[in-house]
């Protein structure tokens, strides 16, 4: 069965195993609620999440994924993948929303999140509503993970003033100055829609700790398993 040039197969090593009917239900969902503001259960979460079949829709081939989506999938990797390792997983609001406040309502913010230093920081960054990426903060270090990195420095996500409440925070957490880098060898984009499923992906992987799993060839098949 193929949808919009992403093929269902059985032979995937590097996947876990998706049946044909689980693949066929994504298809005819996409396919038939893409507008509707109606809502559907996200039930793999200890807590029922409801997200509507409009933001379902984003998943689908050549759609850019909304917050929506990354919100809920980022709180399902905190909580079944991120729980057992060095890392924490904040959602896609968290630095946009908080570390734009003063010190004190920052520090609440911390508390309720269970936010300590012994563990590092994984930030879902939405780039004015046109581009995703994310960033990892730890003691001494902050890096970018985009996959439209181009020419783009350091220096330059330095001027994003989201990206500078997180290195000012990061500081701060760790009490100790962060040297911010841009990873040379994360995935690339050939398109302009791809990138908050490489952005999954690449938290997933970070998460796991191997090696990238997936290239621009291989994003259709990560929008089915996302969905999934």
């Amino acid at each position: 069965m193929e949808f919009r040039g992403c093929k269902y197969s059985k032979e995937r090593k590097d996947y876990p195993r998706i049946s044909y009917e689980v693949f066929r239900e994504v298809c005819i969902n996409w396919r038939s609620n893409r507008r509707s503001e109606a809502e559907i259960k996200a039930t793999s979460l200890d807590s029922v999440k409801k997200l509507t079949y409009k933001s379902f829709g984003t998943l689908d081939q050549g759609q850019w994924l909304n917050d929506e989506i990354v919100s809920i999938y980022v709180e399902l990797l905190d909580k079944e993948v991120a729980k057992d390792t060095q890392y924490k997983v904040l959602n896609s609001f968290f630095a946009p929303t908080t570390l734009n406040k003063e010190a004190k309502m920052i520090d609440r913010a911390i508390k309720k999140k269970n936010i300590t230093k012994d563990k590092s920081l994984i930030l879902p960054i939405n780039h004015d509503n046109k581009h995703w990426y994310f960033v990892k903060i730890e003691p001494n270090a902050m890096v970018v993970y985009d996959s439209l990195v181009g020419s783009k420095d350091a220096s330059w996500y330095l001027k994003n003033q989201i990206i500078s409440n997180i290195h000012k925070f990061g500081n701060r957490l760790y009490e100790a100055e962060m040297q911010v880098s841009v990873c040379s060898d994360f995935p690339q984009q050939f398109n302009g829609v791809d990138c908050g499923v490489f952005m999954l992906a690449g938290i997933r992987d970070l998460l796991r700790g191997v090696q990238w799993t997936f290239r621009q060839g291989d994003i259709s098949f990560k929008r089915v398993q996302l969905a999934c």
